[in-house]
């Protein structure tokens, strides 16, 4: 490899990311995206990759500089995580070789916001199930949940840019599907279709992060013809803290999947475990359940960067104390390295109190009971649901 900055990210050389609004970026925990460009009125990857924008991207990595709009990996890679950006180095680090002539190797593809899950770390902005829910919650103070129940469809929306997708992934090594949830957007499977006719698939990595919900028996065999195949389910936690978290999916349900997907051995089923103020309290229950029923796969520690309120640096500083006691002798690094993401940042006041404020009225929306379902939490921060 040549050298390359210490921050170097290749990223913007290799990778495009669909989001769910229609606006195009560089990676999913990136905070900034092309400008006057969106999928949802048209526009097409292709016109993301011609941007001054990604072009002026570029210049401040090899320029050494940090991005602020990169400082979610920054923040990890200071807690001792391993960043998307070193993560894709691993993966793409033989293309620096090659820097001026590289077209699009990777596409991050989350085809609208079509979902059947609202999530409490969610909002509509990646869940079209939240739409009427903050509607009724915040009336028209929530413009952007009326918008999105437009822009969340964009993939119906514009025809060209399935046209345009077709010459774009000429050269791609991997196509990453997420959501919404990307089993209910038929049109990608078309996509892979297309692949397998022109004799690509053998040379493509596909991958997904599904809820878990859907189990698509029609695809396996299409599947089969890809180099690799991995599906990541979201598992938040165990039983009904799970069920509690990704309404209104069922944890012994989504658990029957999961193993419905291990009976195929070429298919990589791992978990992901998205840490935020619901479930941090909570690693160690997933990691056990994992270990005690053989699951045999890897999990995978996110974390939530939005919305802030349901990140775990929003918790009161005595809280993050209490969870630090419980886990600080506990032998596994990625609780080790939430612990110290987590106390890297303490939020504004403002978000505990929005966390309160949501939590009880989708309590109520529901008829779930945040104070039962999670008591060793609530204990500790009653006081903000009284107020």
């Amino acid at each position: 490899m040549n050298s390359q900055p210490e921050h170097f990210c290749i990223l913007p050389w290799i990778n495009q990311e669909a989001r769910t609004n229609g606006e195009v970026g560089v990676c999913c925990v990136m905070q900034e995206t092309a400008p006057g460009i969106n999928l949802a009125d048209g526009n097409t990857l292709k016109d993301a990759w011609d941007s001054d924008w990604l072009a002026d991207l570029k210049a401040d990595f090899l320029a050494g500089e940090k991005p602020n709009s990169c400082f979610n990996c920054w923040h990890e890679e200071d807690a001792g995580m391993e960043s998307k950006r070193l993560r894709e180095l691993k993966k793409f680090g033989h293309h620096v070789t090659n820097l001026q002539h590289l077209r699009p190797k990777s596409m991050d593809l989350k085809l609208g916001s079509i979902c059947n899950t609202k999530c409490r770390i969610c909002t509509s902005f990646a869940s079209s199930q939240w739409v009427p829910e903050e509607i009724e919650r915040d009336g028209d103070t929530n413009q952007f949940a009326k918008v999105m129940g437009r822009l969340g469809r964009w993939p119906e929306l514009n025809e060209k840019f399935w046209q345009d997708l077709e010459s774009q992934i000429e050269d791609v090594e991997s196509l990453e599907f997420f959501g919404g949830e990307p089993f209910l957007i038929k049109r990608h499977f078309e996509i892979l279709e297309t692949l397998v006719e022109k004799g690509r698939a053998k040379d493509i990595s596909i991958s997904y992060n599904t809820n878990g919900s859907i189990y698509p028996e029609q695809y396996i065999d299409l599947w089969k013809q890809f180099k690799e195949v991995q599906i990541f389910f979201s598992v938040d936690g165990v039983g009904e803290r799970f069920n509690y978290i990704r309404h209104p999916q069922d944890f012994n349900a989504v658990i029957e999947n999961f193993w419905k997907f291990k009976e195929h051995d070429w298919l990589k089923v791992n978990l992901f475990y998205t840490v935020g103020i619901f479930n941090i309290m909570y690693m160690d229950d997933l990691l056990n359940y994992h270990a005690e029923n053989k699951m045999d796969c890897d999990i995978h520690f996110n974390t939530v960067y939005e919305p802030k309120h349901a990140s775990a640096k929003a918790l009161p500083q005595n809280v993050k104390q209490i969870i630090t006691d419980k886990f600080k002798q506990h032998e596994d690094s990625k609780i080790q390295n939430m612990l110290n993401y987590m106390n890297g940042e303490q939020l504004e006041e403002q978000y505990m109190t929005e966390f309160a404020r949501q939590t009880k009225f989708s309590d109520d929306y529901r008829g779930e009971s945040f104070a039962k379902t999670f008591p060793e939490l609530y204990v500790h921060i009653e006081d903000w649901f009284n107020d």
